[in-house]
């Protein structure tokens, strides 16, 4: 562990912003739990907010169909397509860009919330944030310029944790997505890693105390950067 000192007494750091992605069984909420008990609660900083999908000043999509009576019917049943649950088709053109303008607002005005918590020195954790839309099958049909432009507007964060690891290890965790779905996402998330800042790339096949370690090791590098002293 590592403990935080400022150069000069007027010095005020603050908390960190982190997004993690990655398919379904990939280990997101494992790793979120581990650094919930382990760096967000020590002296590094002051506690932490765990946020999913979204920040939330927004109300969820299912209101408004359960406000208006409006049924799902993208999971296609797999006893008459042979697939399996998770493998939803891809939206509707009008479906996405309704997603994607929707949790983009939401992201937007949840920048006041999130440069609060970060302003008191919290670490902020998102588990699925904006970047889902890159590589999540049922938004396919969204133009890539549309995303890279909206992209220009959303919050980002100090670090983007990019989960990978063999597609039959994901699958074997949640065989939801079959494993030609899950190696698709992850090349997608590998190219969408390659344009992004302060991304790391984690292999999640290791223990799981382990992946923690890197990642403490990298926010460690980060708060350093910001006129920080790490002592070991």
């Amino acid at each position: 562990m590592i403990a935080l000192k400022d150069k000069a007494s007027s010095i005020q750091y603050k908390g960190l912003f982190l997004v993690l992605i990655g398919p379904d069984g990939a280990g997101k909420s494992t790793l979120s739990s581990g650094l919930i008990n382990g760096i967000a609660n020590k002296d590094i900083f002051n506690g932490h907010v765990y946020y999913h999908t979204s920040v939330g000043l927004l109300p969820p999509l299912k209101y408004f169909r359960n406000l208006f009576s409006i049924t799902r019917s993208s999971t296609r049943p797999p006893e008459k397509t042979g697939e399996l649950p998770g493998m939803v088709t891809p939206h509707p053109l009008w479906r996405s860009l309704g997603y994607l303008f929707y949790y983009s607002v939401d992201y937007i005005v949840g920048l006041s919330e999130i440069r609060k918590h970060t302003g008191q020195r919290k670490l902020v954790i998102f588990d699925r944030y904006f970047y889902d839309f890159f590589y999540q099958r049922q938004n396919r049909k969204l133009p890539d310029w549309l995303l890279w432009f909206c992209y220009r507007f959303i919050p980002k964060p100090d670090l983007v944790i990019c989960l990978s690891a063999e597609p039959e290890m994901f699958h074997t965790r949640k065989p939801e997505l079959s494993i030609e779905e899950i190696d698709e996402q992850l090349k997608r998330i590998k190219t969408l890693a390659s344009k992004l800042k302060n991304t790391l790339v984690l292999d999640t096949s290791k223990d799981p105390v382990e992946s923690v370690k890197l990642v403490e090791n990298k926010i460690n590098k980060l708060l350093s950067m910001r006129n920080c002293v790490g002592v070991q």
